[in-house]
């Protein structure tokens, strides 16, 4: 997610052309009109000597900052819309436009702020949260970068371009915690998580990463909910399956964890690690005979398979 938004001041360009000195009002005109056909060339010949007679033409600003960004020239744009910036401090318009030329600059931290400023002066700026995550992104902040976003979204929830940008965040940042689970960082994983409910709650993937983060941060019963969600969207899901297995063992259900592996066995009777589990359920339970037969069973099938070597 690397583009950003530009909410330029086109509206109410005439009517400021229109208060302009009676010198600079006629090129002033023209160069809107042509900055609105596309003719930057023409238009910012006019705009700057619009400027030079009257350094105050907010229009004549924007106008020129917006023909040097479309140009391919953000430097020489800068000027103009810190000009913008100064002389209308209260438009969340003006330091959008600011932020989103200090991000192409490749000044992501200087943008951060500008954004934040435009969203304190609107709060319902989408286009400003919009930007805010994608600076905040460039800074390698994905987790801030996602809460901007999902502002965003829930203020312009059929915006295709932000649901995109939102969805592709969450994910790398589910894929993010399932890193940290493995690195045994369960606290941060479980802030990712949470954060991301909102556009993965309903996953199986999702239950089963935050299910499996709360049994490792000790919050059984909502370990359980979760774990058990996970199975229910994807039964036949066997690291689901073990994951809840391995719940039940950990709080010593162990009659409730034998008969939940029966039923796995039955649906998935070729999945080794399924008959591992029922087999040390049936450890647990002191049920030695019937573990043995499925540890052997395993062992032949399986005669280098080192936990089945140890549990026989």
């Amino acid at each position: 997610m690397r583009r950003v938004r530009l909410q330029f001041i086109l509206a109410g360009m005439f009517l400021l052309a229109a208060r302009a000195s009676a010198d600079s009002r006629s090129v002033l005109s023209r160069g809107l009109d042509e900055a609105e056909r596309g003719d930057c060339l023409a238009a910012e010949a006019d705009l700057r000597k619009a400027v030079s007679q009257d350094p105050r033409l907010v229009a004549a600003h924007t106008a020129i900052g917006v023909c040097e960004s479309r140009s391919g020239h953000p430097e020489r744009a800068t000027t103009a819309f810190e000009a913008v910036a100064r002389l209308q401090p209260q438009a969340w318009q003006s330091w959008n436009n600011l932020g989103a030329n200090y991000v192409a600059l490749g000044r992501s931290d200087a943008a951060t702020g500008v954004f934040r400023k435009a969203i304190a002066i609107n709060p319902n700026a989408v286009s400003a949260w919009f930007n805010l995550g994608s600076s905040l992104l460039h800074s390698g902040e994905k987790l801030e970068a996602f809460r901007a976003l999902d502002h965003a979204q829930q203020i312009d929830p059929n915006d295709a371009q932000i649901t995109e940008a939102w969805l592709g965040v969450a994910n790398a940042l589910a894929t993010e915690a399932g890193n940290a689970i493995d690195k045994g960082e369960y606290a941060a994983a479980f802030t990712m998580l949470s954060a991301i409910d909102r556009p993965l709650g309903k996953t199986a993937s999702w239950n089963n990463l935050i299910g499996y983060t709360d049994l490792k941060l000790k919050k059984p019963e909502d370990a359980r909910r979760y774990l058990e969600t996970a199975l229910q969207i994807e039964p036949d899901n066997e690291n689901y399956l073990l994951d809840v297995g391995d719940f039940l063992a950990s709080y010593h259900a162990y009659d409730e964890a034998a008969k939940f592996f029966e039923i796995g066995a039955r649906r998935m009777p070729h999945s080794a690690p399924v008959r591992f589990g029922l087999a040390i359920s049936y450890m647990l339970q002191d049920r030695t005979s019937q573990a043995i037969t499925l540890l052997e069973q395993l062992h032949v099938e399986f005669p280098a398979w080192e936990p089945v070597i140890r549990a026989l």
